[in-house]
């Protein structure tokens, strides 16, 4: 009754729409483009708000030692300097540092990213027993600390001698309980069951149908992962500390850490150089991932 009677007020007395006066047209009008301006002016202000310690770490990374060490940063470089990033790289071991970080990261994410696929594929597609609690074991480690299992990790890198190396730092992260769970819920509604099936009526096994048939459908997933594996392994701290003992083997968050213990006075200015430098691998990842990142989320990673 109520849509009738809305109807009928919108239709003129031959049935044909009834014009709506230029005024309420005009004020609708203003009202949205003042809702558009507000919301832009809004998400500019926390833009901005975001963006301003990003900007305030660059800016003060080109100013001379003293004025970093003294405490007389300003908003504004007058007279930019590069001494500290070339003190940074000439007389530390921060590019050692660098190239460690690099590398567990690299292994970390292509490591983990295919592992995690397998394994969620596995647990959203295959059939096999004790699968639902298996898959239930995986995600009670996730409400485990990680402080909880660095002893029994070194214990057991200890028995493998792999103390100091590497390794060590790598092998821990292999195995991401939320990358499996991420890949699982991604592969539980993008893979087509009528094509795992034809698949292996044409005598595909299940390792090639996987990386030939299901990697490509989980590809905005594992992109998305891999991302986030990336920067997770990147600022990694506490495996690092705990099973690499050597100076050589110091990954860029411990060398951040110890860097103040090499000299008699607070070194902040390289810090802060080393931070912003840090921060370059992250940010070119995220720019150009962001679509794949953004992708994997919505694209029923979540989706049950």
């Amino acid at each position: 009754m109520a849509v009738e009677t809305t109807t009928r007020r919108l239709r003129g007395p031959t049935g044909s729409p009834r014009q709506v006066p230029n005024g309420p047209r005009r004020r609708l009008r203003v009202r949205t483009v003042l809702a558009a301006v507000g919301v832009n002016a809004l998400l500019l202000v926390f833009g901005v708000l975001a963006a301003f310690p990003l900007y305030w770490a660059v800016s003060t990374s080109f100013l001379p030692p003293d004025e970093i060490i003294g405490g007389a940063q300003r908003l504004f470089v007058h007279d930019p300097t590069l001494a500290n990033y070339e003190q940074l790289l000439a007389h530390t071991r921060f590019l050692g540092a660098i190239g460690n970080s690099a590398v567990i990261a690299a292994v970390v994410t292509a490591g983990g990213t295919v592992f995690a696929a397998m394994a969620g594929y596995a647990f959203a597609k295959l059939r096999f027993r004790a699968r639902d609690v298996l898959f239930l074991l995986v995600l009670l480690t996730m409400m485990v600390p990680p402080l909880v299992t660095v002893p029994i990790n070194f214990v057991m890198m200890s028995k493998l001698h792999l103390i100091n190396t590497l390794w060590a730092v790598v092998l821990p992260q292999l195995t991401p309980a939320f990358g499996i769970f991420w890949m699982r819920q991604y592969a539980r509604s993008a893979v087509p069951d009528q094509v795992l099936e034809a698949a292996r009526v044409d005598g595909c096994g299940e390792i090639r149908m996987f990386f030939s048939i299901v990697m490509p459908i989980l590809r905005p997933a594992m992109a998305g992962l891999a991302i986030y594996m990336f920067m997770a392994s990147w600022n990694q701290f506490l495996l690092p500390l705990t099973y690499l003992q050597s100076n050589s083997k110091q990954t860029y968050p411990v060398f951040l850490n110890t860097l103040n213990s090499s000299y008699a006075v607070p070194q902040t200015n390289l810090a802060v150089a080393a931070s912003v430098l840090a921060t370059i691998p992250l940010a070119l990842i995220f720019i150009f991932g962001q679509r794949h990142f953004v992708a994997g989320v919505t694209t029923g990673a979540v989706k049950e």
